[in-house]
């Protein structure tokens, strides 16, 4: 059944017959089901959030997914959260013109702009203060992003 954004993923998944790659070889019924029902989402041009504890394979999955969906041949830019500096972080994810603040010497393409094409993998997100949680969630929800 079609959604509001076109065809369901289950269908697209169907038509272009798209799977996970083989090694991912599960051995529990729940991890096989589990790989099963995200398998139709590899093929959706969406937003995906994968939640699990550190080190749980999160960054594995999103890889995977990654390399099974039709971006794989475009780039995937994996970035932590936790890692990144709170002054720096709408010119890192967002990117800057030059002379936008002291030492932007020249233009930076931001994470959203290197990934795109490709595949932007957000990690740790709940590490953002809530203004900042809120300005990813505009730019993945409006497709926009502006430079600092």
């Amino acid at each position: 059944m079609p959604t509001p954004h076109g065809p369901s993923p289950t269908r697209m998944y169907r038509e272009r017959k798209v799977a996970l790659p083989s090694y991912f070889l599960p051995q529990s019924p729940a991890m096989r089901r589990f790989l099963e029902d995200l398998a139709p989402f590899v093929v959706c041009d969406r937003p995906l959030f994968l939640f699990g504890e550190p080190g749980s394979g999160k960054t594995f999955l999103a890889q995977a997914i990654h390399n099974a969906s039709a971006r794989h041949a475009g780039p995937f830019e994996h970035v932590n959260a936790a890692e990144t500096d709170e002054h720096l972080l709408r010119s890192e994810w967002f990117g800057h013109k030059k002379g936008a603040f002291t030492g932007a010497t020249e233009d930076h393409k931001g994470k959203f702009a290197q990934a795109h094409g490709g595949t932007l993998f957000l990690d740790e997100m709940l590490e953002l203060s809530a203004p900042d949680q809120a300005r990813l969630l505009r730019a993945i929800e409006m497709r926009e992003v502006l430079p600092v």
